[in-house]
């Protein structure tokens, strides 16, 4: 039992001291046991998040431009981003890298196609 469940105490009673202090009489509180949730099944628990709304965002590349450049920037201007183009782009969920993928043109729009999600320990090195 933790130590913090050992230190509860219940007091039941009250009693006094000969010299009139009261002090109360203290017994350890018994707990019933935990037991699993009845008709709940943990596989369908997932069910509850199917209809969350998760922001993906691919990340073909980055670059750095003053603010002098990019005012002078307007429909048509190109901005040239550092990232090799046969490298996979990072595939992002909620700001946070999950897979890498290809960019791939299918009738005239772009998509990415995913070749790797990166596994929890890839992923939990990227948070710090």
């Amino acid at each position: 039992m933790p130590e913090e469940a050992q230190s509860v105490r219940e007091v039941k009673s009250v009693s006094q001291d000969a010299g009139g202090a009261v002090t109360p009489d203290a017994h350890p509180v018994e707990f019933p046991p935990l037991e699993p949730a009845t008709g709940v099944k943990p596989e369908l628990n997932i069910n509850m998040l199917l209809d969350v709304n998760l922001e993906v965002a691919v990340r073909l590349g980055t670059t750095t431009l003053p603010i002098k450049d990019l005012l002078k920037m307007g429909v048509g201007s190109v901005v040239e981003l550092q990232h090799p183009t046969n490298q996979p782009v990072d595939i992002l969920v909620n700001d946070r890298v999950f897979a890498k993928g290809d960019i791939v043109v299918v009738d005239e729009r772009f998509g990415v196609r995913i070749t790797e999600i990166l596994n929890p320990r890839e992923r939990l090195g990227q948070l710090g």
